[in-house]
This record gives C-alpha cells, structure tokens and sequence, in this order.
C-alpha cells in the first residue's frame, strides 16, 4: 500500500503569493485577446466575402477554358486542389486546381508513380490552374486559403473569378467566389 502525505501548510503560501503576481498579467492578457479576436474577426469577414452558399452554373474545367480563353474574362471554373506535391502558397490566399479530366486519366497511380503516362503528366501544366483571391488593391490576401477556406488537398471546389493566361501560358484566375463541393 502505498501512502501519500500533503503539506497543506505550503498551499496557502503558494496561492497567496500568485494571486499577489496575478495582476501583472493582464496587461498581456487584454491585448492578447484583442488581437486575436481582430484577427478572428477579419477572417470571418474574408470568408463572407468570398464563399458562395449554392454552386454557380455553367462551370467548366481547365482544359476546356484553355480551348476558348481570349484575353481577360470572367469565368466559372471546377477543379480540385491539387495536381502538383504541394498546391499551397503559404501566407497567401491561394492554391492550384487540376482539370476532372485530367484527374481520371491517372486514376489508380500513385503520386510518385514513375510510368510513362505519369512522367509525361508531371511535365504538362495545361491541366491546372492558380487561384487566387486578391484584396481590393489586387494584391494576394495574405492568409494561407486552408485556413480562410478550410480546404485541404483534393477537394472539389467550383471558382468563380476572371481568368487570363500569363506570359509563360499558365492559366491564373482571380477569384471573387468560390464553392467547396461537399
């Protein structure tokens, strides 16, 4: 049997001397809160502003935007998050999406599959697109997208924005909607 003995004497130094200490702490406390409830705050804000509650119509893949794109235009876009090892941008809001088509196609490999056909997809880009979500001065919000969003690789998701091909021919939206398929 074993047998445990508390000093209680000591209990009620210890309590009186941090409930004496307590009060430096606010300070740190208040602001802390603060901060993170702005920050909590503006997120919840972004998120309003961006994801829409019922899918848009007539949303089409990256292949088949690739086809007919001319110049800037507005777009509904479907693809899932991925099609590269990591299709995050860390700190900012945005990510890749890969074609449905594209996805069927490698079917039953594997992401470090080394065959023919997944060598070959690995090198072509036409199947993917940047998404990405700008502030009202253009730039890139500065928040990663999973945790705006609460996305995460290989979700379906549906973009709504305007799409352009850069100079290298990748094709970029700036999106002023997104839907995440459930």
């Amino acid at each position: 049997m074993i047998h445990m003995s508390l000093n209680f004497d000591v209990l009620p130094k210890v309590t009186l001397m941090k409930s004496n200490n307590w009060w430096k702490l606010c300070p740190f406390l208040v602001l802390w809160s603060l901060g993170c409830g702005t920050h909590y705050a503006e997120l919840d804000t972004q998120r309003a502003k961006y994801l829409l509650a019922d899918e848009p119509p007539g949303a089409v893949g990256v292949l088949d935007l690739r086809e007919s794109i001319s110049g800037d235009q507005q777009v509904v876009l479907v693809g899932q998050i991925g099609g590269i090892a990591d299709p995050w941008s860390r700190g900012q809001a945005s990510f890749v999406i890969m074609d449905p088509v594209s996805l069927m196609e490698g079917e039953g490999h594997s992401e470090n599959c080394a065959c023919p056909f997944c060598r070959q997809s690995a090198e072509e880009t036409e199947g993917l697109a940047l998404v990405q979500f700008l502030d009202d001065s253009g730039e890139v919000l500065s928040v990663d997208a999973q945790r705006l969003f609460c996305v995460s690789k290989d979700q379906m998701v549906v973009v709504q924005g305007h799409a352009k091909l850069d100079q290298l021919g990748h094709l970029i939206v700036a999106a002023h909607g997104l839907y995440i398929r459930r």
